[in-house]
């Protein structure tokens, strides 16, 4: 399932273009899925969590090879880290 085939919205989501196809999108996570897709990393599904559940991106895969994600005590930080397939 891809966002742009998701179905109808929910109340409170707005549309927004990602790689350049309209999809639906929680407001509170549009800026982080616009700067995700526009690195290369494209998104597929994701859920802000309305207040009662951790908030979630899902990132297709298929463009990348390996990524992860690590937090770094010495600056309060989480840093992601990206290979794009070759």
């Amino acid at each position: 399932m891809t966002q742009e085939n998701m179905g109808p919205p929910q109340k409170h989501q707005h549309k927004v273009t990602l790689n350049g196809q309209e999809v639906w999108a929680d407001p509170e996570l549009i800026p982080l899925l616009k700067a995700l897709n526009d690195a290369g990393l494209v998104t597929r599904s994701h859920c802000c969590g309305h207040g009662k559940d951790p908030a979630w991106v899902a990132i297709r895969s298929d463009n990348i090879d390996e990524v992860q994600i690590r937090t770094h005590g010495e600056y309060n930080e989480v840093l992601i880290t990206w290979w794009p397939k070759s």
